[in-house]
């Protein structure tokens, strides 16, 4: 039985990230640049009516760039976009999607260094636009995260991390658990 090309690529990232390199060792001075997206599942409250209502879905891209600034500590910028599908069910209004731009920076702390892998906690800050239909607001937001990154070739890796997230913007305050797969290169 032939496979359907869609899967095709599905079929070789998992081809490649089965396999092991060594880790690249981390020296001060060294790029990382990513890619990835993840899905998120986030609690939304309403500062003016004190109302709760659950953000069901939620999808990011995201692109980072970062310094080690010493073997083991990364600071770098980040910019994401986020599509949300809001679930207004327990206010009694329809469903509606909104857009996020998020621009921030962040910082990684490595540890761990064994067969081709490292660990990370990561925290960021950095500002958030929300765009619904035609209203624009601005805030902040906050995240902080454990991942693992493999190393597929001595300077290719796939990350994968798992976040906690917290944001203010316009009359809204969110928090959100985030899942989130990355490609990343070390140059």
């Amino acid at each position: 039985m032939k496979a359907p090309s869609s899967y095709l690529p599905l079929l070789i990232l998992a081809a490649t990230s089965c396999q092991s390199s060594p880790s690249l060792e981390f020296e001060t001075g060294l790029i990382r640049t990513s890619f990835g997206g993840g899905f998120s599942s986030a609690e939304k409250t309403d500062k003016v009516m004190d109302t709760e209502f659950s953000t069901v879905t939620a999808m990011n891209i995201d692109m980072t760039a970062g310094i080690f600034m010493a073997e083991d500590v990364e600071i770098g910028g980040s910019l994401t976009y986020t599509s949300t599908e809001e679930n207004f069910a327990d206010v009694g209004s329809a469903d509606e999607t909104e857009s996020n731009l998020d621009l921030g920076l962040y910082g990684r702390y490595y540890f761990g260094d064994s067969r081709g892998a490292r660990q990370w906690l990561h925290i960021g800050l950095g500002t958030a636009r929300t765009n619904e239909d035609t209203t624009s607001e601005d805030g902040f937001n906050t995240n902080f995260g454990v991942g693992h990154t493999h190393f597929i070739t001595d300077s290719a890796a796939i990350e994968l991390g798992a976040f906690y997230g917290l944001s203010s913007v316009g009359d809204y305050d969110n928090s959100s658990v985030d899942l989130a797969a990355a490609y990343s290169i070390f140059w």
